[in-house]
């Protein structure tokens, strides 16, 4: 039986590489992962080569926090970068799978941005939050969105900013303070003159929450 008091929360650190990019491989690809993964079939090995630059960056900006169960196995992430260091989804060279699903992320952060006086190093970037199938419903992506936004603001970050995707990451940031500051609805978005999410009807859109985290 698991429980939250087994769970140890941490810094993602190089020994943990390994073991947070097995974590992310079984949380985002299809066929039960993230929404726009899921819709689009972007299968394990589609997603490794994309897994591990993401992971590799995480572990040295020292800005990703992890949970830790028994012989520091990694059962949840929450990856955060600065705003200012995220690299263009258009420069990944991957599956071709993937374009759909970078262009509306991309058309995403530039409604954003356009709207925002805050200056990007000051955005924390919250870019993937993740907990192991096995894991869920003990709160544990909760308590990794939580320590990242205390660690944030610590470091002085300004604002807290992240892609809800699916519907329960749109609820635990509802839940957790976070504002709805653009959004692209995914039965309308074109991409090479299709509609490639015409078939995800929950959620709606695809969001970008943002959370003030202290003035400027």
């Amino acid at each position: 039986m698991k429980s939250q008091s087994q769970i140890v929360y941490r810094l993602a650190e190089f020994n943990h590489l390994n073991s947070l990019i097995e974590c992310v491989q079984q949380s985002f690809p299809s066929p039960k992962g993230e929404t726009m993964a899921r819709i689009l079939d972007i299968r394990p090995e589609d997603y490794l080569s994309f897994t591990r630059m993401v992971c590799e960056k995480a572990v040295t900006e020292k800005l990703s926090w992890v949970a830790l169960a028994e012989s520091n196995k990694v059962v949840g992430f929450c990856i955060s970068e600065p705003m200012s260091t995220a690299p263009l989804y258009s420069d990944f060279n991957l599956n071709p799978k993937f374009f759909p699903l970078f262009a509306l992320l991309e058309e995403l952060d530039n409604r954003y941005l356009i709207t925002t006086t805050t200056d990007p190093e000051e955005i924390f970037h919250l870019y993937m939050l993740g907990v192991l199938p096995a894991y869920s419903g003990y709160g544990i992506g909760r308590e990794l969105l939580k320590g990242s936004i205390n660690f944030a603001r610590e470091k002085g970050f300004t604002i807290a900013v992240a892609e809800a995707t699916g519907a329960v990451s749109q609820s635990l940031c509802r839940s957790l303070g976070f504002e709805t500051k653009a959004s692209v609805a995914y039965d309308s978005f074109v991409f090479a003159g299709r509609r490639p999410f015409r078939d995800v009807s929950e959620p709606r859109c695809c969001t970008l929450v943002e959370r003030v985290l202290c003035q400027p």
